[in-house]
């Protein structure tokens, strides 16, 4: 079993966009996502004890604790739960695993952070036995 802590506030994958020229694309928000997971993930994966990228069926389990604004009157966060779990296996993609087909099983829960804290992203992969 792996558990890893991302220090990064969640950001759900949007649809994307098209140019008129017919070029696809996402917005700046989610590239910098992208690009924040995979600069922390590593050193993440690292300390997790995960030198090399798993394989077989696996189980995955995402908390996705998102940075609360200021001011609220929601309970939980707006963006749907599957569009954050989507971002946070696409970011995992080619560091934990060879591609997100091999998530087999998926749990997920979606909640504000601590007032104050910054959000942030926990993850549990276990391997299952085919």
């Amino acid at each position: 079993m792996i558990e890893l802590r991302l220090p990064v506030n969640p950001v759900p994958c949007p649809r994307p966009r098209m140019t008129r020229a017919g070029r696809i694309y996402y917005p700046r928000t989610y590239n910098k996502f992208k690009r924040e997971v995979a600069t922390v993930l590593p050193g993440c994966l690292f300390d997790a004890g995960l030198h090399r990228k798993l394989e077989g069926p696996l189980l995955v389990k995402v908390a996705v604790l998102v940075q609360r604004p200021k001011q609220t009157k929601l309970s939980y966060p707006m963006p749907d739960i599957d569009n954050y779990c989507k971002s946070v296996l696409d970011a995992l993609n080619g560091y934990a695993w060879t591609d997100d087909t091999q998530v087999v099983e998926l749990e997920a829960t979606k909640s504000w952070n601590d007032p104050g804290e910054p959000g942030e992203i926990q993850v549990i992969i276990e391997a299952l036995h085919a």
